[in-house]
């Protein structure tokens, strides 16, 4: 039997040279392998979600400096520097 880390593996590899959204990608195989590895679907998302709760504050931290860093580009200020 193939480990559910190797089957994840693969479909993220898939789905992202399918040009499916990376996050959706990583969602969709972090939840198949929860039940490949036989959690039911319900106890897989509970651990997806609980995971992910320690790291909101980080991820939102990345996206707000990626915006930032963003509209600075936009704004033109880098060219007077």
């Amino acid at each position: 039997m193939i480990n559910a880390v190797v089957i994840s593996v693969i479909i993220m590899v898939v789905r992202s040279l399918l040009r499916v959204n990376v996050v959706l990608a990583i969602l969709f195989a972090a939840l198949t392998a929860g039940v490949a590895s036989g959690l039911p679907l319900g106890d897989s998302i509970d651990m997806l979600v609980s995971g992910m709760g320690g790291q909101a504050n980080t991820a939102l931290s990345y996206i707000l400096l990626g915006a930032f860093a963003i509209m600075i580009g936009y704004s033109g200020i880098t060219g007077f520097l």
